[in-house]
């Protein structure tokens, strides 16, 4: 199997959290004011392409001014070293979770299986896609301890301690309060639509993994839509028994589309 890094989304974030209990009250102020900015920015071209009637335009902005708008503000030095270890240690299980997946496919699939790591495009970003002769496949990985109940409004868990003891019920969803299944399906629906477009037409077949040890389902409704796994030899297999029949030829093509489309929509978030 072959590996390909587009991005690294929790190691960045990693980077950026380490050292937040240094800075100083005016490196925090300078730093809310640029936050301000930025989503200030995303709010001035959105109403500019309404004013200059360019819809697509309008439309990428409007996205991107609520994704900024929930973006994390900068926290005061007081507060940010507590919610720094705490970050920390999400970003390490999440890490893990990642890591694994990585390790048992590259044992299951074959040299003619590439897995793309930290995909993204307007609507948010994949963890992982896996494309082979069998299909191509979306795959979100949460690394979280605890018994869920999945519905297609909320998925919600109760977490559970060394000792076997349930604690209190948490709401699993992204910064723009999407569940699991809609954070994945909406950029792999996007992804599923760029590729038709550009002439290969293409079945993403969207996958959530619960890779935790202590990871549960208690309750899983069917209107959810997709799979939900708990173990990711459970999604080798999956990947394995496919219908699918892309030709190396095809993949070639898919593959380089997918870098092209991740290449041009990372250059417009970072800039």
């Amino acid at each position: 199997m072959r590996l390909m890094v587009l991005s690294d989304h929790v190691a960045d974030m990693r980077a950026e959290r380490q050292s937040p209990g240094r800075r100083t009250a005016g490196e925090y102020q300078r730093e809310l004011a640029a936050h301000r900015k930025w989503v200030a920015e995303a709010v001035e071209r959105r109403d500019l392409a309404r004013r200059r009637r360019r819809p697509f335009s309008w439309l990428w902005w409007t996205l991107e001014s609520r994704r900024r708008r929930r973006a994390a503000t900068p926290v005061a030095p007081t507060a940010a070293r507590r919610q720094a270890d705490a970050a920390l240690g999400a970003l390490d299980g999440g890490a893990e979770g990642e890591r694994e997946v990585a390790a048992v496919l590259n044992r299951a699939l074959g040299k003619d299986w590439t897995l793309f790591k930290g995909y993204r495009n307007a609507r948010g970003e994949i963890d992982y896609l896996i494309l082979g002769p069998a299909g191509l496949f979306a795959v979100e990985v949460k690394y979280v301890n605890g018994t869920f109940s999945i519905k297609p409004e909320r998925w919600t868990y109760v977490k559970i301690d060394r000792y076997g003891i349930a604690h209190e019920e948490h709401v699993l969803a992204d910064a723009g309060d999407r569940p699991p299944h809609r954070q994945l399906g909406e950029p792999a629906r996007q992804l599923e639509d760029f590729l038709a477009r550009r002439g290969r037409p293409v079945r993403v077949q969207p996958v959530v993994l619960l890779n935790h040890p202590r990871a549960k389902i208690g309750y899983l409704d069917e209107n959810v839509g997709i799979p939900v796994l708990t173990a990711t030899r459970q999604l080798a297999g999956l990947v394995l028994a496919a219908g699918g029949n892309l030709s190396a030829s095809e993949r070639t093509e898919i593959a380089g589309l997918i870098e092209r489309d991740h290449r041009f929509h990372d250059r417009r978030g970072r800039g």
